[in-house]
């Protein structure tokens, strides 16, 4: 916020003005932003918002002597000006000691160049030297293209701390400063501006070009900054011819101030510019306009009008659009009381009523309708308008009917309508609310009728009706569901009853075929067949057939077998499962009790047949032979009894009869001889028995696979064994000693010496005899 001297000044000065045109306008509310519409924002480089001159928080910047600045930028040819005004309101908190002891508050282009334009502050007009430093004698400086700078001393140096009004007016030939209104120095200087395309930035708080050495940063604060194009006058007025007007809504009016100073105009509402002394007002509602003129002492001059718009009627209309043909087209707009309107359209339409209605219309209606309005006030309106669309009622569409078999996948309805139309579909012939498309349901056999139109830029047409034909789908064909063979079986034709029978290898999909499937046993599979029946072209569903051919299996394992009658009963057998008996190969009764053998069976060669049943499927049979002989009849009798000494004979003979064709053979024991007879013909034979232990003499007849065995066990003991110690010559009477020597297996003995009695002397191995003769 700033100083507002405001004086509502309405009477004309003689002083001489130039005119003027806001270039930039910094006043640091809140920020750097320009406020001249120009958009010169300003980039802040450590400056920090402070209190302005009227103490308001956040409106000035303060700038701290060392890195803080503003910069403008980049490059505009708006600064580019021939003759210009600067007003600035700073205030200067410290003096710098650095060489030349300068600080910058505005500054553009190149120091005293001839693109340049600032003010500053040093003590160099006082001692006239950069080397020598006198704060208490610093004093605003300005320059101008390269002109030499002017400064306001008269023993009116800078005061710390203290709010200065500065302003600079060049008008192309002379240089004036004032401070605080007043003006302070002058300087003759011819325009020598030489304006590029680069030159440097507008900064404020320091001089941009200076560098290391020379930066002329500012310490203090700038309230604001100002920059017009042209010169200011020496104060601040403005006046307006009348300050009340009267316009109809839609117009404009002109404003022109008088005075002297800078305008700038507010509110924007309206306004075709903001500064200058004239500005076009185009208000749409009453509105107080103030001029504002700015002095060179900071100070404002403002003046206000009040611009009362009047009403001119209506400036919209609200219509029917677009139209179908043969609707009704509907005008209206806001009412007037005590007012007029005036309608005009296409095919000569003319009304004078606020809302005027067009009934049955058709395509001529088509165009542009047109409305003015006049206020009990005398104000017209402009002329508004409006166009309306009515568009023509297309065509029906055309469309087939359909016919389904009932369960059938059906596709969505079609129909054939204009190229862009839209159809909509239904299930009444009137009324009904209308869906994008329709897929039939062929889940019930019947007859539906849907209805179709199209709508072709919003205006729907005719129906036209489709029927939908749903015919019911058969039943199943009747028939086994399923058939099962043994390989190699004999197999009937599959039997299914029903129409138009089609035969399927896959239950969905697939070519079907009128021939019924051939059934063969010859390979084990299991396979599933499909059959249909169309009935009024609508086919059934498929009903499954299965077939399964088992397997044969192999012929269970059998062995030959031999029998003989007399031996214990001997049962059949064949390794498989489920065993089956046969007595021939063809006969087909069987049982699944094995054969038993026995001595009541008939003697000779016989076959037996034998299969298995696995899984309920029967092989091949196999083949058992058996051969039935008598078992024959043998025993074995010794002519002596047991126990026999080594080196005793014996006689065997059979104890039975002997048979003719028999075949017989006696065993030999280790450890004898035979002496008599045959080993082959059954007739009785003699032995020697060489050696101690038991004999089995065996007899072994053969008839043909039947063999009997008889034997006899005799116990043979060993001979007794031993040498006779015994002098060779005795004398009558003398004792003979006989000594038994190397005896083995003796028990005991007697000794014969011939013409005397035997002596027994038991089991000793000396013998005395006595009394030899």
């Amino acid at each position: 916020m700033k100083f507002i001297y405001t004086l509502l000044i309405s009477f004309l000065l003689s002083v001489p003005v130039f005119a003027q045109t806001l270039v930039g306008s910094w006043q640091f509310n809140g920020n750097a932003n320009d406020a001249s519409g120009n958009n010169l924002n300003g980039t802040v480089y450590n400056a920090t918002l402070t209190a302005g001159q009227a103490g308001i928080p956040n409106t000035a910047y303060q700038f701290n002597g060392i890195n803080s600045h503003i910069d403008v930028g980049p490059y505009t040819p708006l600064l580019d000006l021939p003759t210009w005004t600067i007003q600035t309101t700073v205030r200067i908190d410290g003096f710098n000691s650095n060489t030349c002891q300068q600080e910058n508050v505005v500054a553009r282009g190149t120091s005293y160049g001839f693109d340049s334009y600032g003010v500053a502050l040093n003590d160099n007009t006082y001692d006239n030297s950069c080397a020598l430093y006198s704060p208490n004698n610093t004093e605003f400086v300005s320059g101008a293209a390269g002109s030499p700078t002017t400064n306001w001393h008269n023993g009116n140096y800078i005061q710390l701390n203290t709010w200065y009004c500065l302003t600079v007016t060049y008008d192309g030939s002379k240089l004036i400063e004032y401070r605080n209104g007043i003006a302070m120095d002058s300087v003759n200087w011819p325009n020598q501006y030489n304006y590029g395309t680069t030159q440097p930035l507008l900064s404020f708080g320091y001089y941009p070009l200076g560098g290391i050495s020379f930066p002329y940063w500012l310490n203090g604060a700038i309230d604001n900054v100002t920059i017009w194009s042209g010169v200011m006058s020496t104060a601040a007025t403005v006046s307006l011819a009348q300050h009340h007007d009267t316009i109809c809504a839609g117009n404009h009016i002109t404003l022109t101030a008088t005075g002297s100073g800078a305008y700038s105009w507010s509110p924007t509402t309206g306004l075709s510019t903001l500064t200058g002394p004239s500005v076009i007002a185009s208000p749409t509602t009453t509105t107080t306009y103030y001029v504002t003129s700015t002095g060179l002492g900071c100070n404002t001059a403002i003046d206000s009008v009040t611009v009362v718009v009047l009403p001119s009627g209506p400036t919209t209309i609200v219509a029917s659009s677009p139209n179908c043909a043969g609707s009704p087209i509907s005008l209206s707009t806001a009412a007037i009381t005590g007012g007029s309107y005036y309608w005009t359209g296409p095919g000569g339409f003319a009304s004078n009523v606020q809302s005027p209605v067009i009934l049955n219309a058709t395509t001529v209606n088509s165009g542009t309708y047109f409305l003015q309005t006049t206020q009990p006030n005398g104000c017209s309106s402009a002329v508004i308008t409006t166009v309306i669309v009515v568009n023509a009622i297309p065509p029906a569409p055309i469309a087939s009917n359909i016919t389904y078999c009932q369960f059938d996948n059906a596709t969505t309805l079609a129909a054939t309508g204009i190229p862009g139309g839209t159809l909509q579909w239904y299930t009444v012939a009137t009324g009904g609310i209308p869906v994008a498309s329709v897929v039939p349901s062929t889940a019930t056999a019947g007859t539906t009728i849907y209805y179709v139109s199209q709508v072709v830029n919003g205006c729907e047409g005719q129906r036209t009706p489709l029927v939908v034909t749903i015919k019911a789908k058969p039943p199943l064909p009747t028939g086994a569901g399923s058939y099962i063979f043994c390989q190699y079986d004999v197999v009937p034709n599959l039997n299914v009853t029903g129409q138009g029978l089609q035969w399927f290898t896959i239950s969905i999909g697939g070519i079907g075929s009128a021939t019924t499937p051939t059934l063969s046993s010859s390979t084990v599979d299991t396979m599933t067949y499909y059959v249909s029946e169309t009935v009024n072209g609508c086919a059934s569903d498929r009903m499954p057939i299965t077939v399964i051919v088992k397997a044969k299996p192999q012929p269970p394992h059998v062995t030959d077998t031999n029998y003989c009658r007399g031996s214990a009963t001997l049962t059949l057998k064949a390794s498989g499962q489920g065993i089956t008996w046969y007595t021939s190969d063809t006969i087909q009764t069987g049982t699944i009790v094995s054969p038993v053998l026995s001595s009541a069976s008939a003697i000779g060669s016989f076959t037996y047949y034998v299969s298995q049943k696995i899984n309920g499927c029967e092989s091949n049979r196999a083949a058992l032979r058996v051969e039935i002989d008598n078992m024959p009849v043998v025993g074995v009798m010794a002519a002596a009894k047991s126990p026999l000494c080594q080196y005793d004979t014996i006689s065997f003979s059979d104890s039975s009869i002997i048979i003719p064709g028999y075949n017989y053979l006696w065993s030999l024991p280790t450890g004898s001889t035979l002496l008599n007879g045959s080993l082959t013909n059954g007739a009785p034979i003699t032995v020697i028995l060489h050696n101690s232990g038991t004999y089995q003499e065996e007899l072994i007849v053969t008839n043909k696979k039947c063999v009997a065995t008889a034997s006899y066990n005799v116990l043979v003991t060993p001979s007794p064994e031993g040498n006779l110690d015994v002098k060779k010559t005795v004398c009558v009477d003398e004792q003979v000693i006989v000594e038994l020597t190397g005896k083995k297996n003796v028990t005991s003995f007697t000794v014969d010496l011939g013409g005397g009695e035997p002596a027994f002397c038991g089991f000793y191995f000396r013998y005395i005899l006595c009394n030899v003769a």
